[in-house]
């Protein structure tokens, strides 16, 4: 995307004005973090989410913690599974 009077290695995106470089780091970012929720949400549908119970969904959490995921978005993913 090129806005004039931006240099060619910026875009805007929601009114802010991002690197490329930060950009496709968010990217990357963001492609391991549905990775990892969709685990866990799997996980959570077939073995419970109780994670002393669950060896699979224990892993999963386990890489959240090594991708620096927050809390918030851990206890929203073993949540989900829970609605209809």
């Amino acid at each position: 995307m090129r806005v004039e009077g931006l240099k060619t290695c910026q875009v805007i995106i929601g009114g802010q004005v991002l690197n490329t470089k930060k950009l496709q780091l968010m990217q990357k970012k963001g492609k391991v973090f549905t990775k990892i929720i969709r685990e866990i949400i799997v996980a959570a549908k077939e073995g419970g989410a109780q994670i002393e119970h669950n060896a699979r969904l224990r892993k999963a959490i386990e890489a959240t913690k090594e991708a620096n995921m927050s809390q918030d978005n851990i206890k929203k993913a073993t949540l989900f599974r829970l609605q209809p």
